[in-house]
C-alpha cells in the first residue's frame, strides 16, 4: 500500500509540474490528465508530431505520435509521466528550439 501510495502522490505531482511547466511554453498546448500520460496540442506551425518524435527517440526517449488517433492529427503528440529526472530530459527534448 505504500509502494501505491507512493507512486500515485509521484505521478500526481510530476504531472502537475509538467502541465504548468507546458502551459508556459507557447510551443504547446496541454490538456488536463488524470492518468500518468498527457495529451500536447503544438501550436508552432514549425512543429510536427514526427518532428518531435524523431527528436525524442534519437535521445533513448519515446513519445507517442497521435496522428494516427481518430479525430487527431500529427499537431499532437502523448507524453508518458515518469520519474522527475526522465521528465525533465523529456521536456528539455520536446522545448528544445532547433
Amino acid at each position: 500500500k505504500d509502494y501505491i501510495n507512493e507512486t500515485k502522490s509521484l505521478i500526481s505531482s510530476e504531472r502537475e509540474y509538467m502541465f504548468h511547466y507546458f502551459k508556459q511554453h507557447s510551443d504547446f498546448k496541454p490538456y488536463p490528465a488524470s492518468a500518468n500520460f498527457m495529451l500536447l496540442r503544438l501550436v508552432n506551425d514549425k512543429l510536427t508530431s514526427e518532428i518531435l518524435f524523431d527528436r525524442a527517440i534519437r535521445e533513448k526517449m519515446m513519445i507517442r505520435d497521435c496522428s494516427t488517433f481518430p479525430f487527431l492529427d500529427n499537431s499532437y503528440i502523448r507524453i508518458c509521466v515518469m520519474q522527475p529526472e526522465m521528465n525533465r530530459k523529456l521536456l528539455e527534448c520536446l522545448t528544445r528550439k532547433h
